[in-house]
């Protein structure tokens, strides 16, 4: 797939206030709660930690996911996992985790960019 050009778009105001609101509110009512922080090892050893923000998978639009390449946790008892000062940001509770941000899903980032396709082949 190559990218030729480039547009201005704004998402309408239905994604806005449906899905991508929807996942604002999961998100903050998540963390209000209390992130669930399970560490996984994986078959190579290295150990993955899964949490229950958002994924891709809940919501059509948006979703929540690391906003570096390096991991870093800090847990209750103290145990750490990578560069905490670096990579992690508090959590209301005292633990820390990779810091997080919002990422549009591919699949509508995909259907949006094939929208505008469209749009240039009715031009020619």
């Amino acid at each position: 797939m190559v990218l030729r050009g480039a547009r201005f778009w704004s998402m309408p105001i239905t994604d806005l206030e449906g899905p991508l609101h929807d996942v604002w509110d999961k998100t903050r009512e998540v963390i209000a709660e209390g992130v669930e922080l399970v560490p996984v090892r994986q078959k190579d050893g290295k150990i993955v930690v899964k949490n229950n923000l958002p994924g891709k998978q809940d919501n059509p639009v948006a979703h929540v996911r690391p906003h570096t390449g390096k991991s870093a946790y800090r847990f209750m008892d103290g145990s750490e996992i990578g560069d905490v000062e670096r990579h992690a940001s508090p959590l209301p509770d005292g633990r820390w985790m990779t810091k997080q941000s919002f990422w549009l899903n591919n699949d509508y980032v995909y259907s949006i960019v094939d929208l505008v396709g469209d749009d240039d082949s009715k031009r020619d």
